[in-house]
């Protein structure tokens, strides 16, 4: 089409992959399957054929059952440029003290003193 790639991937593919393997990938248009995909880390796992619908309701439900205001803090984490140790123990000090006094948080405590499956609810 005679473009660049947009929307982000430049970066986005080179934060996952490296740049090396993120500029072989765009300059010569390299296709790859399953396998590859996974070793070039720009899929998470490899499924058999027919079956990714199914793992993907399955990790949504993982999801589901987890604790939402962690999983919020996790992505927020994950979402910003942490580039040192000091820079992830800063961020973990600013969001900890949130979810340290969640309703969540003292379910999640109680539910493991329990040996039971916690029961979040976003508060």
């Amino acid at each position: 089409l005679g473009l660049m790639p947009d929307m982000g991937l430049v970066y986005s593919l080179s934060a996952r992959v490296g740049k090396a393997t993120a500029r072989r990938m765009i300059l010569f248009s390299e296709s790859m399957d399953g396998t590859g995909a996974v070793e070039a880390g720009v899929a998470d796992e490899l499924v058999d054929q027919g079956r990714a619908l199914d793992r993907a309701v399955e990790l949504a439900a993982s999801l589901e059952a987890a604790a939402p205001l962690a999983l919020g803090m996790v992505k927020i984490a994950l979402s910003g440029r942490v580039e040192s140790l000091d820079d992830a123990l800063r961020l973990e000090l600013d969001l900890l003290p949130g979810l340290a006094s969640s309703a969540d948080f003292a379910e999640g405590v109680a539910a493991f003193k329990e040996k039971r499956l916690p029961r979040f609810t976003g508060r």
